[in-house]
């Protein structure tokens, strides 16, 4: 076999491996299962547990939260499966394991645009609260890169309030949408 078609059974044999792992499921100790992930701009694995509820992420795309953080010198991160879920372990990260003074040391948070699927920085996303899409773990604020995005969601989806990050963290100890 020349080394064309080397190539061209290689490339016919991963694409068969990831259609069936898509329309089978992939395994959650699986490479391919984040691939997609990976594509999209968020580091995901398939062992990404959020710390509050144990959920795995890969089953939560949509959704998922990432904290990016320094610890000892080393980058890490942390996965969650909504805002929701963030929002509880950010009030009171220290509930939740080690993490007591984890807020000096978050270099970036990346939530998902609900329509593009596409990684934003938390703290420049718009957010719909109060709408008839429900997230994981039901009620969810809604993340969209542009505020006109989400309006738009907003008037679609009956929701009920447009919402920053910073708003969503001071009145997060008051309860959730």
């Amino acid at each position: 076999m020349n080394g064309y078609r080397k190539y061209a059974a290689a490339v016919a044999v991963s694409a068969l491996f990831l259609l069936m792992t898509s329309l089978f499921g992939a395994n959650a100790d699986s490479p391919s299962a984040k691939s997609t992930e990976q594509k999209a701009g968020i580091d995901m694995g398939t062992v990404d547990r959020c710390p509050v509820c144990r959920e795995y992420i890969f089953r939560h795309p949509r959704w998922v939260v990432l904290l990016y953080y320094e610890k000892n010198g080393a980058f890490k991160h942390l996965a969650f499966d909504g805002l929701k879920e963030f929002m509880k372990f950010y009030a009171a990260p220290e509930k939740w394991g080690d993490y007591a003074n984890i807020r000096m040391h978050v270099k970036k948070i990346v939530v998902r645009d609900y329509a593009t699927r596409k990684p934003v920085i938390a703290q420049r996303a718009w957010y719909v609260a109060g709408s008839d899409v429900n997230g994981s773990k039901g009620s969810e604020y809604i993340p969209f890169k542009s505020r006109k995005s989400a309006e738009e969601f907003m008037k679609k989806h009956h929701g009920k309030r447009l919402l920053r990050f910073d708003e969503i963290v001071k009145e997060s100890a008051g309860g959730l949408p």
